[in-house]
């Protein structure tokens, strides 16, 4: 599947009162996906009605978190119906996961989701492990071929060409001596060759070797948002290499991050996958709380 079709992995739906899990979940699932949460992506002066509306559909998965104060939630079960609206219209191309964050019944469980396949807090380990969860959901739903065939009509279309191999990672082939990842190089996708084709001249990005190793440990490496891994700023494995990431694909950031408002995440400036870089982050879609400015 090529991920460049959709603006958003994950959308997320929840009741006002449950904004705290929400943006932890937000947090969690930032570092290599593209998450959109009202109070972390909406930009001052945005018409937030209009905004949601189109993130949501351009969104391969809602995720809706059900609780308690979800049946009084009346935005939330308006993105509920719209959810399942377009699951029910093509499942590949939208996804509904709800996800129950109390243990015991719901008293009233929004039309359409107690057919879904759910996630809960207790039985798959918090929010962190729901986070992981939503992950391998992700991975599989980008391996499927199928799935570009089933983009709905108003959703974007890709507007260059997919990487090589998409995935939510760069592909790790082994570790250095100091444990550090070692990738496949994203500029030749491993080839060592400037044109993927096996031919000189040497891909100038790993020398040739065709893999890189990458400083940080594994648990901070994301895939580039701006070239999605690819390597290359036109993402059709030609120069120049992907000014974000050097060509290498990926990189890693050192938590607590922060997706960048400026960006949406997607590293670029114009929030659409195209040029120009993102001055805000330098086109890698977050932000680390650590280097933001205090007042």
């Amino acid at each position: 599947m090529d991920d460049g079709g959709w603006r958003y992995d994950f959308f997320i739906a929840h009741a006002s009162g449950d904004s705290s899990a929400a943006t932890e979940l937000y947090r969690l699932l930032i570092l290599g996906a593209r998450v959109f949460l009202d109070s972390e992506t909406l930009l001052p002066g945005d018409d937030w009605d209009r905004e949601l509306a189109a993130a949501q559909r351009q969104s391969l998965v809602t995720v809706v978190l059900l609780s308690s104060r979800s049946g009084s939630a009346y935005y939330q079960r308006e993105e509920i119906a719209a959810a399942i609206s377009m699951a029910r219209e093509n499942n590949r191309s939208h996804r509904v996961v709800p996800v129950y964050l109390e243990e015991g019944s719901i008293a009233e469980v929004p039309y359409g989701l107690r057919v879904k396949h759910p996630l809960t807090y207790l039985r798959h380990g918090g929010l962190e492990g729901i986070a992981a969860q939503l992950r391998n959901l992700l991975a599989k739903l980008q391996s499927d071929p199928a799935a570009d065939k089933s983009r709905s009509r108003d959703q974007p279309q890709p507007s260059r060409n997919p990487p090589a191999e998409p995935g939510t990672l760069p592909t790790v082939v082994g570790k250095s001596s100091s444990g550090e990842p070692v990738i496949r190089c994203g500029k030749c996708q491993g080839t060592g060759t400037k044109d993927r084709d096996g031919q000189p001249p040497k891909c100038s990005v790993c020398d040739g070797a065709g893999h890189v190793v990458l400083k940080g440990p594994l648990e901070t490496l994301t895939k580039c948002p701006f070239c999605l891994g690819d390597g290359t700023r036109d993402r059709d494995g030609r120069d120049p290499v992907c000014p974000a990431c050097g060509g290498v694909g990926g990189f890693s950031v050192d938590p607590p991050i922060i997706q960048c408002s400026a960006c949406g995440g997607t590293g670029s400036r114009d929030r659409d996958g195209r040029l120009p870089l993102c001055d805000a982050c330098s086109g890698k879609g977050v932000r680390q709380v650590g280097l933001l400015k205090r007042y």
